[in-house]
């Protein structure tokens, strides 16, 4: 009798545990970390990198959004201490820990040296949302900058707060469940489906002699 091919796998597994299951979980780490140092050796992979952090669910937003808020709760203070606001955004986003800031902020300060309004150079250049860029702009009419920036750290922040607490609550569960149905499944089809195929065989047998 043959043993069912999953089963021959979890055995061909537990064969080769370390070629099978660390070697391969190794070489993707070492492979991750390789590909993060040669990108932070330079302004362009900063960025590349980046843009595929953001890109990751729930993580990538929660780290965009704390960045967004410490880079705009910086800049209004600045402002608020009447620093020129080129070279207030320029301070800024040499502070920044996000890589696209600081890439862009030093763009909208040249753009900012020509007289062009702060909520015009940020819809231009596109580094924040649009709701950012109304809020932003309609407080540079008004006079009122600083506080601006101050209401759009505190909604990036709330932001981040919201999906810290929506990762704390739903990734254990999640993954509970998922090792849980993993490790069920393995036991019923790895190797109840033996003990299925035994029993089949030996009632043919019987059945035969008879």
């Amino acid at each position: 009798m043959r043993l069912p091919l999953l089963t021959q796998v979890l055995v061909f597994i537990g064969q080769y545990p370390l070629e099978i299951l660390v070697l391969p979980v190794a070489l993707a780490v070492v492979g991750v970390v390789t590909t993060w140092w040669g990108l932070q050796s330079g302004p362009r992979g900063r960025v590349l990198w980046a843009r595929f952090v953001y890109g990751l669910p729930l993580a990538g937003t929660l780290i965009r959004s704390a960045r967004l808020a410490a880079f705009a709760d910086l800049l209004g203070i600045l402002v608020d201490q009447s620093i020129p606001l080129p070279e207030a955004l320029g301070l800024a986003a040499a502070a920044s820990s996000d890589p696209l800031l600081t890439e862009g902020g030093y763009r909208i300060a040249n753009d900012l040296r020509q007289g062009l309004p702060l909520g015009k150079a940020l819809e231009q250049h596109g580094l924040v949302p649009q709701l950012v860029v109304w809020m932003i702009g309609f407080g540079e009419k008004q006079g009122a900058l600083g506080s601006a920036l101050h209401q759009v750290a505190q909604l990036y922040r709330r932001q981040a707060e919201v999906r810290a607490n929506l990762l704390r609550t739903v990734l254990p569960p999640l993954l509970i469940v998922t090792i849980a149905g993993t490790l069920g499944l393995l036991f019923i089809f790895g190797l109840m489906a033996p003990m299925g195929s035994l029993l089949e065989g030996l009632s043919g047998t019987k059945i035969g002699r008879r």
